[in-house]
């Protein structure tokens, strides 16, 4: 199943600033099991803001969160050996 069809089109442009945002903190001294909780503050924030305040929304932002986090991890583990 294509996980990323569950995502609003709308959305998909943020999931892309979420994974430059991971990116960003994963450079900073913030712990990394962190980072996917720092991510999902905006990410709903974001998803509240373009659609409302309801269930649908806050649903949106953790699947973008989850999206975001999910590429991060594709790409480092298509890099080990």
């Amino acid at each position: 199943m294509d996980f990323v069809s569950f995502i609003d089109a709308e959305l998909i442009v943020l999931v892309a600033a979420l994974y430059a945002l991971g990116v960003m903190l994963k450079n900073s001294s913030l712990k990394d099991k962190y980072i996917p909780f720092a991510l999902l503050i905006p990410s709903i924030l974001a998803c509240i803001a373009i659609k409302g305040l309801n269930v649908q929304a806050i649903i949106q932002g953790v699947l973008c969160t989850a999206t975001a986090v999910y590429t991060n991890q594709l790409i480092k583990q298509s890099r080990k050996e």
